[in-house]
């Protein structure tokens, strides 16, 4: 997960899945935050909540077929 985001359960209303996301945005374009990020050379995913769940959604995807192919499983 990109640093700086954050996950909600399940129906969550996307009105206020939008508000945290401009929160969250609000502190990290903070010059303290943008600094920091820049020191341990984090990028900052700027974009609202369905473009994140779109990235989960993918990434889930993508690691799936991959456990999938390799035969892992959890024991």
């Amino acid at each position: 997960m990109p640093p700086g985001r954050a996950c909600s359960p399940r129906g969550t209303p996307l009105a206020l899945r939008e508000r945290i996301a401009q929160d969250v945005a609000r502190v990290l374009a903070s010059p303290e935050v943008v600094e920091r990020f820049r020191i341990l050379d984090y990028q900052r995913f700027d974009a609202g909540p369905q473009a994140y769940a779109n990235v989960i959604a993918s990434e889930t995807g993508n690691w799936a077929g991959v456990i999938r192919k390799a035969g892992l499983r959890l024991d």
